[in-house]
């Protein structure tokens, strides 16, 4: 298993993703201890304190979860991808290796590849708030947190889809699936936006939707409990699903 799993490593050019996030973090903490929140603070018309240097720190925050979540979600394809192009099966196909095991690999991967990145963003969210003022930026930063289990959770389920899809069609097909569930989403959005009511986006902005996080702070907290649970569980079955539909096929090479 520990093969497969640096072999997985390799095929996302993992050295070099850890490298470059290894740096960014860095550069992210050194540059928060020399530049915190009280250097340059506007005081609004109703008295509340907004810092620039808050909200620069807090768009690093918000960057590093989207970013590594959805870099994760790209990982279903790139591992099949150095699969197919390299010929793995049939290599695997001489070794003491089961298909389960080799299934396995993929799901673990993914799921160590997720608690890397919130692991990593925590790190981001705690060296932010210790040099934080009070105030809108701060609000958001804890926002983007409440949030970011929830968000992980999303990707996972999404892996709980792609990798059976992924492993048992292979990448071209599955890709061509993926874009037109994307292209559908997409044509939805912009009848929305052709035909809907657009008098929604008029009334959202930071306030509303910070009072709303208030008011609705319990459900939000049962809701980031209880996602990343459920999402477990969901994984677990598209594993036996992905296995089921693998092991039926006659030969490691399809």
């Amino acid at each position: 298993m520990g093969g497969l799993l640096y072999k997985e490593f390799v095929a996302v050019k993992g050295k070099k993703l850890v490298l470059t996030l290894a740096v960014c973090t860095v550069a992210f903490v050194f540059l928060r201890m020399i530049f915190p929140g009280d250097l340059y603070i506007l005081v609004s018309d109703h008295g509340e304190m907004f810092s620039l240097i808050d909200l620069a720190f807090v768009t690093g925050e918000f960057c590093i979860l989207w970013c590594g979540g959805f870099i994760i979600n790209g990982f279903g394809s790139k591992l099949v991808q150095a699969d197919e192009k390299n010929k793995i099966r049939k290599y695997l196909c001489a070794m003491p290796v089961s298909k389960k095991t080799y299934v396995a690999s993929k799901y673990i991967f993914v799921g160590i590849s997720l608690y890397a990145v919130f692991s990593l963003y925590f790190i981001w969210h705690v060296a932010d708030m210790a040099y934080a003022v009070q105030g809108r930026a701060a609000d958001m930063s804890m926002m983007i947190y409440s949030f970011s289990a929830t968000f992980l959770s999303l990707i996972m389920f999404l892996e709980t889809i792609e990798l059976p899809l992924f492993i048992n069609l292979g990448r071209e097909k599955s890709m061509l699936i993926k874009i037109g569930i994307i292209l559908l989403i997409g044509l939805c959005a912009i009848g929305y936006l052709l035909f809907g009511d657009l008098d929604v986006f008029e009334r959202l902005d930071i306030e509303h939707i910070l009072i709303w996080i208030n008011d609705h702070g319990f459900e939000l907290n049962l809701i980031s409990i209880l996602s990343p649970v459920i999402c477990l569980a969901f994984y677990a079955l598209s594993y036996r699903i992905a296995v089921h539909f693998y092991l039926k096929k006659e030969a490691w090479d399809e």
